[in-house]
Parts: structure tokens; sequence; C-alpha cells
């Protein structure tokens, strides 16, 4: 099951770019943190992004949001 990430999960990130997560990093983009600075409880579905052959773990965020944990 691919995890459910908010702000908080990331140390609020104020800007765009690649936050670690647990061993894993995420790719956060400009909507989400327009969409954090909105609604901070707000929160996102990741999608795998780790390439075949790839050691490391890597995860972006959806763009649609899902209920908050």
């Amino acid at each position: 099951m691919l995890p459910i990430i908010s702000d908080a999960d990331l140390g609020h990130p104020s800007a765009p770019g690649e936050y670690p997560f647990g061993g894993a990093t995420v790719r956060v983009d400009n909507f989400h943190i327009a969409a954090w600075q909105r609604a901070p409880s707000t929160a996102f579905g990741a999608i795998l992004c780790t390439r075949a052959g790839d050691t490391a773990l890597r995860f972006a965020l959806g763009q649609n949001s899902v209920k908050p944990r």
C-alpha cells in the first residue's frame, strides 16, 4: 500500500523540491505547496517513481487530495 503524505510528514516544506520521507524521497511541486498554504491538513497519495534497477525509493505526490489521517 502506498503512503498518504501531509506537509507535516515532510517537515512543512515551503518550496518545491525533494524531501526525505522515511527511507525514501518525495518530490513536491508548486501545486502541493499552494494546497498546503490554503489547507494545511491536506494530504496526498504517493505515486511510486522508483525505476527498475534503482536502489533508492522515490515517490511523487498525486494531484488529488485525500482525506487527512
